[in-house]
């Protein structure tokens, strides 16, 4: 389904997110602080102490908090630039300075705070052909973060069980 012709392409940085950043750390050291009330011994409860720790660490460090960038892996190098095209195709450059074709897929979910896009890269192997971004209102600016909004729920209207989920 396209958008109308006079539909700007829509392009935006993708950053990372303190809302997030807030929130993994926040789940990850809650679970730390439960550990004192389970009934355990010591010994457990220091190795799932640890366990969570290292797993924030590694959430950090994946992210990019810990080194200032993204370090998931040459498999999964980290989105820096998303464009949606007025012909629905997405662009999507990855941090090493490629460029990848993308669709959006059905399980693409939009709510005021919080957007999923689901994607499928057309040149990637199948192991890593789906792509998420996951988009909190601090990643990208205010008004385009609406505007993306706005379309992502207008592309739904216009094509009705295509992109099931969003609200």
């Amino acid at each position: 389904m396209s958008s109308p012709k006079y539909a700007s392409p829509l392009r935006f940085n993708i950053v990372p997110s303190r809302i997030m950043l807030f929130a993994i750390s926040a789940l990850h050291l809650g679970a730390a602080a439960l550990l004192v009330l389970l009934a355990l011994p010591v010994a457990a409860k220091l190795f799932s102490a640890v366990t969570v720790l290292l797993s924030l660490a590694m959430s950090l460090f994946r992210l990019g908090w810990l080194t200032g960038r993204s370090l998931i892996g040459k498999v999964w190098p980290g989105l820096v630039e998303a464009i949606w095209d007025e012909h629905d195709q997405w662009q999507l450059t990855d941090s090493d300075q490629q460029t990848h074709y993308a669709e959006l897929l059905p399980a693409t979910y939009v709510h005021p705070h919080l957007s999923i896009i689901n994607l499928r890269l057309h040149d990637r192997a199948w192991y890593n052909r789906h792509r998420a971004i996951v988009l909190l209102r601090d990643n990208i600016d205010p008004d385009t973060f609406r505007r993306l909004r706005i379309r992502l729920r207008w592309y739904t209207s216009q094509a009705p069980g295509k992109l099931a989920g969003s609200k």
